[in-house]
């Protein structure tokens, strides 16, 4: 299992957005039947934790869909995903940050 080298920041998304959904796809081969886990340390000290929807299992696609609560505002919030194949395989991702913007 290979992990991202560079951070990755992501800025697409506003205080309060649920679109666009948060789409990966995993390199490594079929996550068909796997875990995948986000975790999100969010400014206001909170950990926000969302479970993955596999949209195209043999091919490594899945998505995270957020509810209108789920993003706060701030700068540089540290996202580690957890790809668990539920057979003792797990493999931590933990160069992402959320830039989510305030609302105006």
């Amino acid at each position: 299992m290979a992990e991202p080298t560079a951070l990755e920041i992501i800025d697409t998304y506003t205080e309060g957005d649920t679109l666009p959904v948060f789409s990966r796809t995993f390199t490594g081969g079929d996550i068909t039947g796997w875990t995948i886990t986000l975790n999100m340390r969010r400014t206001n000290g909170t950990l926000l934790s969302k479970t993955a929807t596999i949209t195209d299992g043999p091919n490594g696609a899945y998505e995270f869909a957020f509810l209108a609560a789920d993003l706060v505002a701030g700068d540089a919030q540290p996202v580690e995903i957890v790809l668990d194949d539920t057979a003792g395989g797990i493999q931590t991702q933990h160069n992402i940050q959320f830039c989510v913007r305030d609302n105006v």
